[in-house]
């Protein structure tokens, strides 16, 4: 997501999607549904649903990007 959407990327921070934490993607719908992705790491991880739209902007990397 471009630095330019701000209502966007203040959604993404208050969901707990930001630059360095961890996201694996869990499950997606059919049909164009909502992706459920999987925050953080160990105890402190929970899962969030992102609708279509959304989950296309984020930019992802590898975890062994950061290894």
């Amino acid at each position: 997501i471009g630095s330019h959407d701000s209502e966007m990327l203040r959604y993404l921070n208050s969901i707990g999607i930001r630059p360095g934490v961890p996201l694996m993607v869990v499950a997606r719908a059919p049909f164009s549904g909502p992706l459920r992705a999987r925050l953080g790491e160990g105890d402190h991880a929970y899962d969030q649903a992102l609708g279509v739209e959304l989950a296309s902007r984020v930019w992802v990397e590898p975890a062994s990007a950061f290894a």
